[in-house]
């Protein structure tokens, strides 16, 4: 028998305790992971269950939303996200993070939905003011630079604040800028809230 191998960083472990005892599982992981669990602790369902994660793939600046979506909605809905998330690519992990830090998402479908159209996303790693995004834009998007002479000249900032203005962006702390893909008018028209 051949398993998938998975890296350690690909894992989220969560804690699942009953009469004294407890047991992990690794989501994303399949169904009867959960129910083997709830077997050898001798309960019945999750409802007779503490749950708590005790370590989680999508870092600190997720970890609010992922521990709301643990507690609030239950290990399903997390494992769900697990697995909508172990699609993404290691490089875009960042951009995920800060789409769903920008859509707001606080809800299993939310963040699985943003998982799952990530290509409707702009982002730009590392950009943190409007001077950046300006060079970040002119560089990346429009494939242009200018030429050493006139660079002084150019009013990067001003250029990049009518990018976050035009496309409904914002920076997000510690990653980038993140907004729609153009012809996309925001986050609802992936049926997500943006407050």
């Amino acid at each position: 028998h051949s398993f998938p191998t998975r890296r350690s960083s690909d894992l989220s472990s969560v804690a699942i305790c009953h009469g004294g005892r407890t047991e992990f599982v690794y989501p994303p992981c399949e169904q009867s992971s959960i129910e083997f669990a709830l077997e050898r602790l001798g309960a019945d369902s999750l409802d007779d269950c503490h749950i708590q994660m005790s370590c989680s793939r999508f870092g600190k600046p997720l970890s609010e939303v992922m521990d709301h979506i643990l507690n609030d909605e239950g290990l399903e809905a997390f494992n769900e996200v697990c697995h909508a998330a172990a699609k993404i690519p290691d490089r875009d992990l960042d951009k995920f993070t800060a789409a769903v830090l920008y859509a707001n998402a606080d809800t299993s479908c939310e963040v699985c939905r943003i998982a799952e159209s990530l290509e409707l996303f702009e982002y730009a790693p590392g950009v943190r003011d409007t001077n950046n995004l300006g060079a970040w834009w002119l560089e990346n998007k429009l494939d242009c630079s200018l030429p050493y002479e006139m660079d002084e000249f150019f009013d990067y900032a001003g250029y990049g604040e009518s990018i976050a203005e035009n496309n409904d962006g914002e920076f997000v702390e510690g990653l980038g800028f993140v907004c729609m893909e153009e012809g996309y008018t925001g986050v609802s028209q992936i049926a997500l809230k943006k407050e």
